[in-house]
């Protein structure tokens, strides 16, 4: 029996689905003139899913239709429509031409008409945007007289924050003076983004673009470290000479260099710096932008950037916080621009449409549709166009709308099936080309699409891709130029990007799988030979294209260098992010020993990313450093293995766990004897200075910290901080300072301390810095400087927050709360330091005895016996299970003050624990802390009537003191001297 026609055949003539042509009556598919092969099952199914467009038809309703003459299953139909999806090379996931629906059936999303497309006038640049507009000259203005201004610009996707910046860029170019823009784009990569990226672009803007020598002069002598960053901009032998001028680049210097840099080229030429889609802004940039902002010297600047405020907060980018605390703080302005009015709409649509008239149901019909967003409007009148469903109205006069309304004419609510009728509209030689420019990124250069089409399908030549991106980049369309890029090996090519991100995802999306990985690798071959020896600069972008190349051995290579690169510059979120990428691709290398070699490099970037961030308490962070010790031990790599026992020791130092942390010191102390590695003795020496002071054994620890000091000046050790993420000198003045205090000698205690700061500012390594605020604070905390403790903990503060150090963060509110309540308000202190401590007790695990111990004190200053008391036995508490006892004789101490303060029933309680507290001090030759117990017990024996022995008491330990006499402590027993005699 023949099979019956289905219902689809009925009536001929072609209908169009995107930039497929399929004849009803042939049952052919065409794209472009070319035959696309069907078998006539796939062809009934399309036939039918066209007819049916927009509907969801049931599998039974398809195999009832196009196999009416028996039972047929399930797996028949999916093999007819996945040829179908190859055809139109569809994804299943995301699909633009035919989606399932599941367990319903499928429909045809796409677009379905009667006519090919038309193809319309270019549409103006912007429309409704006259008061925005205003603002931003307003904005310039203040600039003009010196008042340095930041703008943000917010909006939600294709609400055209571009177009308004551009249009901005524009205007100002017929100004005078005539400004200088600097423009960088932050880009979202599946890989993390090199640090400061659109502000490094900037600066290639302004180096390349118009500008006088006095600029060049500017750039080159107070921007060193930035274009130090940018290789391609100078020769090798200029590029050594000015890495033999800068030497080492850091945080604090990048950032001041770059806003004295601006300010000196503002001061001859107004200056603009657009940074653009903050939202995918590295850290590093969120904190440039903050600090160029927060300067108050004048400058003729506007910094002018722009980001989409749902993807910050979806986010949680820490530039939602940035702008947030800018605008609080009167030092930042920002513009939203709000959804297109009826009346813009009009504009648009009369340009658009022109000479024909929209009319006002047209116009109200597109407002409604669109709801004002702009990119949705521009994709939806392309729609009219191309599929020619514009008609005259007679009852308009003339004017033009659509026979049905807008709802009803199966028009994709996405603006992703929007932009992807403008893309098929393309040509297919433009198609292709823009296909492997998406994969190099939102900006990309003409020789590297080149060399991504070579071999392939569409093979285009220099010349003539950048013909045809020439073509392209006219006003509203794909691409816009950006003028031409000389690469490190001398070489030139035009260089465009896509105006919407979109663009490039729709496009990038259209490469399969294949095609992709070739497109890929291509241009991570181009970008390595125009790189050379600098290639190092990209290396995150090189990383990228080779893992997406399917070339894992080289992803892996740049990865590592990637990695070392963002910490190099102190970015260690991004370094922490790289290391773990590569981590994921290890199992893609067959070479069992190449692979062990780059895994020792990333899981010693993954530990010092853990010590930075001092993130010991997380399983994962254990993990790494046992897989680096193993890893080192088998290679013999001794600055790997001293990084994992470091780690180790610090994660059993976190759970309290003695017989593994006395272990990683003795396999240190090995290692010492074995190597005479001088790196491996300074962490051997940290690591017993630890131990001494959780011990209390402070003579030992200068003798350490001294002999660190010492070995500091002998050996060069300033890879060291890159490995443990411990900067030796530093650490060696601090705890040093520590145990100066404790050994009674509080002048040369806070001088180690200000030295510590000195060499940790100069380091400029966030981590470092925050834990020698928070080590310094805690010294002047002993000496009784309740002021200088606040100021330190607020530098503490703003540290923690450009580089979410959680644990420090939490430090400086308990060193915050305490200075709060020793200058008058200690219930508001007690409050602020119990909320630190509590967090700090979750992050670390350790510390309790101390917070406790200065919980006591302000409880004592308020009159909370109970609560004291309270503080006191937990403290104690603590010390019995971590056995951590710098703190107990404090302790003690303040428990016989709260019971003295109790009444006269519990003096014998009170004399008992003031006692102990003299003794343990004494017995431990704790100095600092036998003077205050002494102090202590000699006011209660003084209140007792025993003056003599009082004044003996605290003479005999007062007198031992030659320095410091400016410090609480000792001002304080010269009081009760005084009282005594």
């Amino acid at each position: 029996m023949a099979e019956a026609q289905p219902a689809s055949a009925a009536g001929g003539g072609a209908r169009y689905v995107g930039d497929f042509r399929f004849d009803r009556t042939t049952r052919r598919l065409w794209r472009n003139g070319d035959t696309v092969l069907l078998r006539p099952k796939a062809a009934e199914v399309l036939a039918l899913l066209i007819d049916r467009a927009g509907e969801v038809i049931a599998k039974q309703d398809l195999l009832d239709t196009v196999w009416p003459s028996g039972y047929v299953g399930d797996a028949v139909l999916s093999v007819c429509i996945n040829e179908l999806r190859h055809a139109f090379d569809d994804d299943a996931h995301d699909a633009r031409f035919i989606a399932t629906v599941h367990r319903r059936g499928y429909r045809l999303v796409a677009d379905v008409s009667s006519a090919p497309p038309e193809r319309g006038r270019p549409a103006p640049l912007l429309v409704g945007r006259r008061r925005e507009l205003a603002v931003l000259h307003r904005w310039w203005k203040d600039a003009l007289d010196g008042q340095r201004q930041t703008g943000f610009v917010v909006a939600e996707a294709g609400t055209g924050k571009t177009a308004l910046v551009d249009a901005f860029v524009d205007e100002l170019r017929l100004d005078d003076p005539l400004p200088l823009v600097g423009r960088g784009q932050c880009v979202d990569l599946v890989g993390p983004g090199e640090p400061y990226l659109p502000a490094l672009q900037a600066m290639a803007n302004l180096w390349r673009g118009p500008r006088t020598a006095a600029v060049t002069e500017v750039l080159q002598r107070s921007a060193a470290s930035w274009l130090l960053q940018l290789p391609e901009l100078f020769t090798d032998t200029e590029l050594a000479a000015l890495r033999q001028r800068v030497g080492r680049a850091s945080t604090p210097r990048m950032l001041r260099e770059f806003a004295v840099a601006m300010e000196q080229v503002s001061a001859l030429r107004p200056l603009l710096l657009v940074l653009e889609d903050l939202h995918d802004a590295d850290r590093a940039t969120v904190e440039l932008l903050s600090f160029l902002a927060r300067r108050r010297e004048p400058a003729r600047l506007l910094v002018l950037t722009t980001f989409r405020p749902a993807d910050v907060i979806a986010r949680e980018h820490p530039v939602h916080r940035v702008v947030q605390d800018l605008r609080a703080r009167g030092l930042a302005g920002q513009l939203a621009l709000e959804l297109l009015s009826a009346g813009d709409v009009s504009a648009y649509l009369s340009a658009r449409f022109a000479p024909r008239v929209p009319t006002p149901r047209l116009i109200a019909g597109v407002h409604e549709r669109t709801e004002g967003h702009a990119l949705f409007m521009v994709a939806l009148c392309e729609h009219l166009l191309r599929a020619r469903l514009l008609v005259e109205d007679p009852d308009a006069g003339g004017g033009v709308d659509t026979a049905e309304r807008l709802t009803s004419l199966g028009v994709p609510s996405e603006v992703r099936l929007m932009l992807e009728q403008q893309i098929d509209a393309l040509e297919e030689a433009d198609r292709t080309m823009l296909e492997a420019a998406s994969a190099a990124g939102m900006e990309f250069a003409a020789d590297v699409v080149s060399s991504a089409l070579a071999d392939g399908p569409g093979e285009m030549a220099v010349v003539q891709v950048e013909e045809q991106c020439g073509r392209l980049a006219r006003p509203g369309s794909l691409l816009r130029f950006l003028g031409a890029v000389e690469w490190p090996d001398g070489t030139a090519a035009a260089r465009y990007r896509f105006t919407h991100q979109m663009y490039r995802e729709i496009l990038y999306e259209r490469l399969g799988p294949a095609r992709r990985a070739a497109v890929h690798r291509a241009i991570g071959t181009r970008l390595t030979a125009v790189h050379g020896a600098r290639a190092a600069q990209v290396a995150g972008e090189l990383a990228l294209h080779f893992e997406r190349g399917r070339d894992y051995p080289s992803a892996l290579r740049w990865t590592v260098a990637a990695a070392t690169t963002a910490a190099g510059r102190s970015a260690y979120p991004e370094a922490h992010a790289h290391a773990h990428r590569g981590l994921d691709l290890l199992d893609r290398m067959d070479d069992p020993a190449v692979r062990s070699q780059l895994e020792l490099a990333l899981r010693r970037s993954e530990v010092v990313s853990a010590a930075a961030t001092w993130g010991w308490r997380r399983p994962e962070a254990r993990d790494a450093c046992l897989r680096l010790q193993q890893l080192a031990d088998a290679q013999g790599d001794v600055p790997g293995l001293v990084a994992a026992l470091l780690g180790l020791y610090n994660a059993a130092l976190m759970e309290g766990d003695e017989s593994s942390m006395r272990g990683c010191l003795n396999r240190i102390d090995g290692v010492v004897q074995e190597s005479d590695d001088d790196a491996a003795a300074l962490v051997a020496d940290l690591l017993r200075i630890r131990a001494d002071s959780r011990s209390g054994r402070y003579a030992s620890m200068w003798d350490r910290a001294q002999r660190m000091l010492d070995t500091c000046e002998r050996v060069d050790h300033a890879d060291l901080t890159a490995i443990v993420g411990d900067e030796m000198e530093v650490a060696a003045h601090l705890y040093g300072g520590l145990a100066l205090w404790q050994l009674g000698f509080a002048d040369q205690a806070r001088a180690h301390a200000d030295a510590a700061l000195d060499r940790a500012h100069s380091q400029g390594v966030p981590a470092g810095l925050a834990r020698a605020l928070w080590f310094a604070a805690v010294i002047q905390l002993l000496c009784g400087d309740a002021a200088r403790v606040r100021r330190l903990a607020g530098q503490l503060v703003a540290v923690c927050s450009r580089h979410d150090l959680e644990i420090w963060r939490a430090g400086a509110a308990v060193l915050d709360g305490w200075a709060i309540g020793v200058l008058g308000d200690p219930e508001t202190g007690l409050e602020r330091l119990r909320q630190g401590a509590a967090r700090w007790t979750g992050l670390a695990g350790i510390g309790e005895s101390l917070h406790q111990r200065l919980a006591a004190e302000l409880c004592l200053a308020t009159g909370d016996v109970a609560g004291g008391l309270a503080a006191t036995r937990s403290g104690l508490d603590a010390i019995g299970r971590t056995r951590t006892v710098q703190s107990e004789p404090e302790l003690w101490r303040l428990r016989g003050e709260l019971l003295r303060l109790d009444g006269a029933e519990r003096a014998a309680e009170a004399e008992e624990a003031l006692s102990r507290a003299l003794e343990l001090a004494s017995t431990r030759q704790i100095r600092g802390l036998q003077l205050r117990a002494a102090t202590s017990l000699a006011r209660f024996r003084q209140a007792r009537g025993q003056v003599r022995v009082a004044r003996e008491l605290l003479a005999g330990v007062y007198e031992t003191f030659t320095e410091g006499h400016d410090t609480h402590d000792l001002v304080n027993a010269r009081a009760v001297l005084d009282q005594l005699t």
